[in-house]
């Protein structure tokens, strides 16, 4: 079966591969060493490189409809089948020239920053940051879009990965990492209002008006050691942060958090049976008459 393959075509093509990959590392992505392995954050290189590939085809595509003989090396020469395109880098300085108005000159540095990425991943022993490489990913794709429009003039569509391509395209214009978690400037403002606030709230109260301390991340293993005279520890906490709220060591879990204890059975305390109202704090305790407080921190 014979088929044809042309530039564009084969820019669509990376740009589904780099997709497949970006689904697979890219949604709600944690930053945190604690909850991530450096062979799945090693997939960043190669989804960067096929973006780069994609973005330099389009570029290519974008001479050609100027005119075919541009995307070659040496225009002077006889074309032929061995005839050699241009360099990434080349393509960029050419397009420049003859459309100066396709890109910005902070699109340009991009595109001139993001291929030398690609080479020193491609040729060099490299360190990468996982964040600054996201960054940078999501940057040039949201570029990649504006400049399919403004060669094509329509939007590029796929939708296999509409979904993602929206989350890629939202990280470009806000994306922050705070305790390896990913947030809007907003989320990340309310987040911190959140812990603040969160750990006025120490205890939970019982039906029958009794108090319990609740268990700080971090203090799991001592409390249930004391709690239940073992020396076999129920629940080991190695990370930095929880890995389902974000709290950090010594701090209380947010508020529905999988990762938060029982303080009074040892078990997950979204599942457990026993019987609680709500959360309170130091002052309720103060104002109000409690039938009895239990304070674990006074013993680990």
């Amino acid at each position: 079966m014979n088929f044809e393959l042309n530039l564009i075509e084969n820019s669509y093509d990376y740009i589904k591969e780099t997709l497949y990959y970006y689904k697979k590392i890219g949604y709600n992505e944690s930053h945190d060493e604690d909850r991530n392995s450096i062979e799945e954050k090693r997939k960043w290189k190669t989804t960067f490189i096929l973006l780069v590939q994609a973005i330099e085809l389009l570029l290519k595509e974008a001479l050609f409809r100027i005119n075919e003989n541009l995307i070659y090396e040496n225009i002077d020469e006889k074309i032929s089948d061995r005839a050699r395109t241009i360099r990434y880098s080349k393509s960029i300085a050419r397009l420049q020239n003859l459309k100066p108005k396709l890109f910005s000159q902070n699109e340009t540095d991009l595109l001139v920053t993001c291929g030398n990425i690609r080479n020193n991943f491609i040729h060099f022993k490299v360190n990468a940051n996982s964040i600054e490489i996201k960054r940078k990913y999501c940057k040039l794709f949201e570029l990649y879009i504006k400049l399919h429009y403004r060669i094509f003039h329509q939007k590029y569509q796929n939708e296999e990965y509409k979904y993602v391509i929206e989350n890629i395209l939202h990280n470009a214009k806000d994306f922050e990492v705070f305790r390896g978690m990913e947030f809007t400037k907003k989320q990340l403002k309310q987040f911190k209002e959140d812990i603040a606030e969160n750990q006025y709230y120490s205890y939970i109260l019982t039906k029958d008006n009794k108090a319990y301390m609740r268990i700080k991340y971090g203090d799991e293993e001592k409390f249930y050691n004391f709690k239940f005279n073992t020396n076999d520890s129920y629940y080991s906490i190695n990370c930095k942060y929880c890995g389902d709220c974000g709290a950090k060591k010594g701090e209380i879990h947010l508020d529905g958090c999988d990762w938060e204890m029982c303080p009074i059975c040892g078990h997950q305390l979204l599942s457990c049976d026993c019987e609680w109202n709500e959360y309170v704090s130091d002052d309720y305790l103060f104002e109000n008459d409690v039938k009895d407080i239990v304070d674990y921190e006074l013993f680990i």
